[in-house]
């Protein structure tokens, strides 16, 4: 599963009118139940419940999965045969269910009793009777609804045709059937599929049979999967179109793409760019892809995508476009290399628990970047801007680490977040850097290779790499998976004798630490402990790291600034986020980090960067009554990346860049020129239904009437993006809240709301638009939309609104996932931030 991703307006050339649902579901009605799945319970009133780990003891063997799913209709019906093994005599099973109902339950003798006990998302059956070591079956009837928050089986509309499809990962298979849903329990399924004689039905694997039903309907049976974690068994159900692109691999593996219907003329992309994508990751891992059949499916809204195998969902506005366009191209390219990588990482190896989802997420988000540069793709620029994201996250109060523990259902979901991407494979591609590439290649290989078909934890991967690179290196990876919060090493000239460079790892870890020095022909390298020392030939001016997932601050005087010759784009950029980062420890002073913007802001792309890193940094410090002031300084350093050429460049970091720019400098002060031209030009590409080019910037500036031309084709048109409404005004902030309570799914529109927190111009609009409806959208979001509102919150900076913050939030805490964590972290920021404006006081006498 990709990362939340932000795109900039992609649009459809027409849009999609809403029609009146269809006729209701046509498959039979279920018996009435016996009883509901319990919802998280209290464990002290069940002291016999299991807690969040299912009991050993049971090991499923086999899944017999029948779904009667008509997409007209919000319920749907289920039956399953679980064949498992008994491993000690017990009286009972215990199984993971959620959200459905339980309508009859059989063994091998006789029915299973419901027992009175309620675990978490656990449901559990009595034999009636002690149960000896051997292998049984389990028969449950159950009956469910279809979701609107992809999760579980969701539905959606795309035109006047509803369409259902499954989403599993992390915690939500359980919605779906109830089973042993832990990625360690990697099972084979065979699934049959009952739909209306007009839909188009799809699963993991091949039809291999299909029957009309006596009721008319059609029953499709597939082929049963090889062993895989619950999680990932996905369907599809709807009036797709079929789309036969060939085959791909060394297993010439047959492809299909199914389109949303009337829209087979719009993937193209998927023949011209998935061939070499498969080439590359079967040559980098040297083995073929792991499955035998492979649908992409098209999915009018979703996260990203996902990597069911054999069935992977793209959201439409990813995969359904024009395959001339280079930026789209590019971009199913690097998302489906990422889902595709997960095939190996993931799929055919599994985390054995969801401590370890770094495993999945940064495996496959490092060899997907890696192999869309391989394919011609972005560049080693791309390395640094998700070492960028990643600290970022890694500086926020309460960081998380790659590994981290799993105390409730919510917490899997909670840790798909940059850590466990963008610090994951910023760390692999340090450890890469520092062994070699040959090295570590056979370092994967090992791993893949030694865990196939089963799962595998940090320490195996661990292990494989000790194989190739030894001991030390190994240590050094064990404890930066463990370690939170970003890696630091300080350093110190020391030429009081034989001239040196005196290094020490903060926090216990061990850093490979490579620094380009001047006078030096090559870069001098060490794994840094407590106190490293590295001799020099003579006492330096400067010294900058090479690259890796680290960050340097001097000790004593610091020394000069590498000239930036000598410095790459990226190394460019890590050194503004060093600068940054130094300000937000409190160890860089903002009047000594005001020099270092004025040195840094100008037209050249990296060095722009790097001051914006600074300027961010600085930002939080700045009192309401010198915000102004500030404003205009920065506008005025930052002049010529303010045009509107400049602010139209095309690429990652220019992007990154506007955004920045706006946010810090505000929309009005933009040249006139820059925002009316802005505006003219996207108002003209809107009415042409193509991507705009200056959006961002007409955004920062744009009107009422343009939110809501953009808001009235993200509702009507699935390959549309609602996050570009969340780059408007102040003025624009409530109707932002209100779209969030309307059509559109709540993961269309909080990606918006969140994007005002992040500015402050619209930062306390935002926040009283929010505070005003509070309850009302907490009714209406999703659970983990509702804790990224409460994550979004921690950029506010005064008493009043801290204290605004718990009134609101205090009393619905508990109904947000690990709603309480939430708010701690978001006031722990709070207070720091409170705390470096009241310490940096006044900065208006340096704004000069």
């Amino acid at each position: 599963m990709p990362r939340r991703l932000f795109a900039v307006l992609v649009c459809a050339l027409s849009c999609a009118p809403h029609h009146a649902a269809p006729p209701p579901m046509r498959t039979p009605p279920a018996p009435p139940p016996i009883d509901a799945a319990p919802s998280p319970p209290d464990a002290a009133r069940n002291p016999d419940a299991p807690g969040l780990r299912l009991p050993d003891g049971v090991t499923p063997l086999a899944y017999e999965l029948r779904l009667e799913i008509d997409p007209h209709a919000d319920a749907f019906i289920g039956h399953v045969k679980i064949r498992v093994r008994i491993d000690a005599p017990t009286d009972r099973v215990w199984l993971h269910a959620d959200q459905i109902k339980i309508t009859a339950a059989r063994w091998d003798h006789g029915d299973l009793a419901r027992l009175p006990l309620a675990g978490d998302e656990m449901i559990a059956f009595g034999f009636g009777k002690q149960v000896s070591p051997g292998e049984l079956e389990l028969a449950i009837d159950y009956t469910g609804l279809t979701s609107r928050d992809q999760e579980g089986l969701f539905r959606q509309r795309a035109g006047s045709r509803w369409y259902v499809f499954s989403q599993g990962e992390s915690t939500f298979a359980r919605r779906i059937v109830p089973c042993f849903d832990e990625p360690k329990f990697k099972t084979p399924w065979r699934v049959t599929l009952d739909v209306p004689a007009d839909q188009v039905a799809l699963a993991n694997m091949a039809e291999t049979s299909r029957k009309t039903l006596d009721d008319g309907r059609r029953e499709l049976e597939f082929a049963p999967t090889p062993a895989i974690a619950s999680y990932l068994v996905a369907i599809a159900v709807g009036p797709f179109e079929l789309v036969d692109v060939g085959v791909v691999g060394r297993g010439k593996i047959p492809v299909r793409v199914a389109a949303l219907a009337g829209g087979s003329d719009r993937i193209a992309v998927v023949a011209r760019r998935l061939p070499g994508i498969v080439d590359e990751l079967e040559r980098y891992v040297d083995d073929g892809l792991p499955w035998p059949k492979l649908d992409l499916v098209v999915v009018p809204r979703l996260f990203g995508a996902m990597e069911n195998p054999g069935l992977v969902t793209f959201a439409s506005r990813l995969i359904a476009g024009d395959a001339r366009s280079s930026a789209f191209a590019d971009e199913f390219t690097r998302v489906a290399a990422h889902e595709l990588a997960h095939f190996w990482f993931g799929d055919l190896v599994t985390q054995a628990w969801w401590n370890d989802l770094w495993l999945a997420e940064a495996f496959a988000s490092w060899l997907g970047d890696r192999t869309a540069l391989a394919l011609g793709i972005g560049d080693t620029l791309d390395a640094a801007l998700a070492r960028r994201r990643a600290l970022e996250a890694d500086a926020q109060p309460g960081a998380l680490p790659l590994r981290r523990a799993v105390a409730n259902n919510a917490d899997p979901d909670d840790s798909f977040d940059d850590t466990e991407y963008d610090k994951g494979q910023s760390v692999l591609a340090t450890f890469e850097r520092w062994v070699g590439e040959a090295a570590f290649r056979a370092a994967v290989q090992a791993y893949l290779h030694a865990h196939r078909s089963g799962v595998a934890t940090a320490e195996d991967f661990t292990r494989a790499l000790e194989g190739v690179a030894g001991p030390d290196v190994a240590r050094a990876f064990a404890a930066y998976v463990e370690h939170a919060g970003v890696p630091i090493v300080d350093l110190t000239f020391d030429c009081s004798g034989s001239p040196k460079l005196v290094a020490s790892a903060r926090g216990g870890v061990t850093i490979p630490v490579c620094m380009r020095v001047a006078g030096a022909d090559a870069p001098i390298c060490a794994l840094v402990g407590s106190r490293t020392e590295l001799p020099l030939a003579s006492c330096a001016a400067w010294a900058q790291p090479t690259g890796g997932y680290y960050v340097v601050s001097w000790r004593g005087a610091r020394p000069a600034d590498p000239p930036r010759s000598a410095l790459s784009l990226g190394q460019r950029v890590a050194l503004g986020e060093d600068l940054e980062l130094a300000v937000r420890r409190g160890e860089l002073p903002p009047r000594d980090a005001l020099d270092e913007l004025r040195a840094l802001a100008g037209p050249e792309l990296g060095a722009a960067v790097a001051a914006a890193a600074i300027a961010r940094a600085i930002d939080p410090l700045v009192g309401d009554g010198e915000r102004a002031a500030w404003q205009k300084w920065l506008a005025a350093r930052f002049a010529p990346r303010l045009e509107l050429k400049a602010l139209s460049e095309p690429g990652e970091l220019a992007g990154d860049l506007d955004e920045d720019l706006i946010a810090l400098v505000g929309a009005d002060q933009l040249p006139a020129a820059v925002r009316a031209s802005a505006k003219q030009r996207t108002m003209r590409d809107l009415a042409r239904g193509i991507t705009p080019v200056a959006s961002v910037v007409a955004a920062a500036g744009g009107d009422r009437a343009m939110f809501d031309r953009i808001a009235a084709l993200a509702t009507h048109d699935p390959s549309w993006t609602a996050e570009p409404l969340g780059a408007f005004g102040p003025a624009v902030a409530p109707a932002a809240v209100e779209l969030a309570l309307g059509a559109l799914p709540s993961s269309a529109t909080m990606p918006a709301i969140t994007a005002y927190f992040r500015r402050p111009a619209t930062r306390a609009a935002i926040w009283a638009a929010v505070r005003a409806r509070l309850a009302e959208l907490l009714a209406h979001v999703t659970p983990p939309d509702a804790a990224d509102l409460l994550d979004a919150t921690r950029s506010l900076c005064d008493a009043n609104s801290r204290a605004e913050l718990v009134a609101a939030f205090e009393p619905h805490v508990t109904r947000i996932p690990n709603g309480r964590e939430h708010l701690d972290r978001a006031l722990v920021a709070i207070d720091a931030c409170i705390a470096a404006r009241a310490k940096a006081g006044e900065l208006g006498a340096a704004l000069h």
